[in-house]
């Protein structure tokens, strides 16, 4: 569900730009929001987002009201729901575990990690070694479009995510799929 939320609320967002409707920036502040909602690292989707926002119209896109309300209604409502979390943890104790799957440095910087999410998740199980050797032969194919950049951004923010959530990419291999979303537009490449 967060997968296919992230992959509607970018198309959705695209459309929004090209086109300005308002039921496009409805139902991809929707599927943003429900992406974050079910995981709040899925908020890396937002560097995607502003390569798309700057590609449109530059750093005008800050100028503009409705970016900001698009933001707004992101964060508040990831901001709300985990506020909400955070209560029922101060009342009952339970909690939703979130702070336990982030940033660890020292295993960050350990062969162990790499070996793990490289080797044993990404290549093995997510690319089956094949599909990673296509992947690397997309990442350095030329761009037919500007709009293909996009997977680019997605890809570092992608990246970016799995150092950020050190401990949790190094517990559960599904914390890889988001991963695979843009490699695969970039192994369609090829």
């Amino acid at each position: 569900m967060m997968l296919a939320s992230t992959v509607a609320g970018v198309w959705f967002f695209s459309e929004w730009l090209d086109k300005e409707g308002l039921l496009f920036f409805i139902l991809s502040c929707i599927f943003i929001s429900i992406a974050c909602l079910i995981k709040p690292t899925s908020l890396y989707i937002g560097l995607p987002l502003l390569y798309l926002s700057v590609k449109k119209s530059g750093l005008k896109f800050l100028l503009r009201p409705s970016v900001w309300l698009f933001v707004f209604l992101v964060l508040g409502s990831v901001f709300a729901w985990y506020y909400h979390g955070h209560r029922i943890y101060v009342a009952t104790g339970q909690t939703i575990a979130l702070y336990d799957k982030m940033l660890n440095l020292e295993l960050l910087f350990t062969a162990k990690f790499w070996d793990r999410i490289v080797i044993k998740s990404l290549l093995e199980r997510h690319f089956a070694w094949a599909g990673f050797v296509i992947f690397i032969i997309g990442l350095f194919s030329k761009r037919k479009t500007d709009g293909e950049r996009v997977f680019d951004w997605w890809l570092l923010a992608v990246f970016i995510y799995i150092l950020i959530a050190t401990k949790g990419n190094y517990a559960h291999d599904y914390y890889q799929l988001p991963f695979m979303l843009p490699a695969s537009v970039v192994i369609a490449r090829v």
